[in-house]
């Protein structure tokens, strides 16, 4: 017969991957991240909503965007760095690969925005491994044990090109990064 106690921590150990699963769907697509060149061909302001949002002048600069489900922040490095954070009218989803336009009526930016992202992720090693885990606390604090973890490891680069549409304004970025998956196979003992 099967004591309570192991039935709960069997069933603990699928709770966990749900919300391991739970919290990853959740993350992705939640926040992009930017970091690019750029390029302003002529002195510009952008504004939002129709109040002065940035004056950009000509040049090219290291510049880091945020974009959010309902948000957009933007970090300029020129002379002198400036840094705004705005709510957009709608919600924005940017796709992982493929061809996107944002609207004036999305963003409240006095410019339409277009562009394209290309996303390449390739696993570069997959590996069991071991880790500790917590099984019950006890008298003393808690108790642990080990349970087995397959280990993927990713590469992935990340070109994207926006047009800042009837705008001496362009953005350019290409990064890549390597990150890990810990998939839990089994439970904790």
């Amino acid at each position: 017969m099967v004591s309570i106690e192991r039935l709960i921590l069997f069933l603990g150990g699928y709770m966990k991957k749900l919300l391991v699963g739970v919290l990853l769907l959740f993350s992705m697509g939640c926040k992009t991240t930017l970091n690019g060149v750029l390029n302003v061909v002529d002195d510009t302001q952008v504004t939002h909503n129709g109040h002065p949002l940035m004056n950009l002048s000509a040049g090219l600069f290291e510049t880091r965007i945020e974009i959010k489900r309902q948000a957009i922040s933007i970090s300029v490095k020129d002379g002198s760095p400036q840094s705004v954070e705005f709510k957009t009218n709608e919600k924005i989803d940017l796709p992982e690969n493929g061809d996107f336009r944002l609207s004036q009526s999305q963003t409240g930016l006095n410019y339409d925005i277009k562009g394209a992202i290309h996303t390449d992720r390739e696993e570069v090693d997959r590996y069991w491994d071991w880790e500790s885990c917590p099984i019950s606390d006890g008298p003393y604090g808690p108790r642990w044990g080990r349970q087995r973890v397959l280990v993927v490891e990713y590469h992935t680069e990340r070109s994207v090109s926006m047009d800042f549409v009837s705008s001496p304004v362009s953005f350019e970025s290409q990064e890549e990064w390597n990150s890990v998956q810990r998939h839990i196979d089994g439970f904790c003992f």
